[in-house]
């Protein structure tokens, strides 16, 4: 029986977009799905959740999905991001913050020094009308300029 050169293709593909999504984190297993939000992230790593050290890592082309207690929490990043084109921004031990529900999904997406909160598990191109929050980072911190895809007065 011979199997066809598009069906052993396709099969690579699918595997190649599987692994990129990596394996999910979960911080705490006891918790119920109602206790907890699922966010992804994507480009850069994780070194700190909300005071403890983790090593949440996500290359450049991984997405991974983490499931944590909803509420205020903070990030500590690291990573470099960008492209050849457009220049990179490192992160280095920068902490970024938000409030995540329980029971929601969010995807944080980074691109330079700008990073989006998007509703809902999203890949690298999001609807518009996902975007929750976009923040500029900042030797000062972190600035919200946009909620629900609209501009923050100044």
């Amino acid at each position: 029986m011979k199997i066809s050169q598009f069906f052993v293709l396709s099969i690579l593909i699918i595997g190649l977009f599987a692994s990129c999504l990596g394996t999910p984190i979960v911080f705490n297993d006891s918790l119920t799905d109602d206790q907890i939000a699922i966010v992804r992230f994507g480009n850069v790593n994780i070194v700190e959740y909300n005071g403890i050290a983790v090593k949440w890592e996500a290359g450049p082309y991984t997405r991974r999905d983490i499931r944590i207690p909803g509420g205020n929490t903070t990030f500590v990043l690291n990573g470099t991001v960008g492209t050849a084109n457009m220049g990179y921004t490192k992160y280095n031990k920068v902490p970024f913050t938000f409030n995540f529900e329980n029971g929601k999904e969010y995807t944080i997406l980074i691109n330079q020094n700008m990073i989006n909160v998007n509703s809902g598990l999203q890949g690298s191109f999001p609807p518009l009308d996902s975007y929750l929050a976009t923040f500029l980072m900042t030797s000062k911190g972190q600035i919200l300029t946009h909620v629900n895809g609209k501009k923050v007065p100044d």
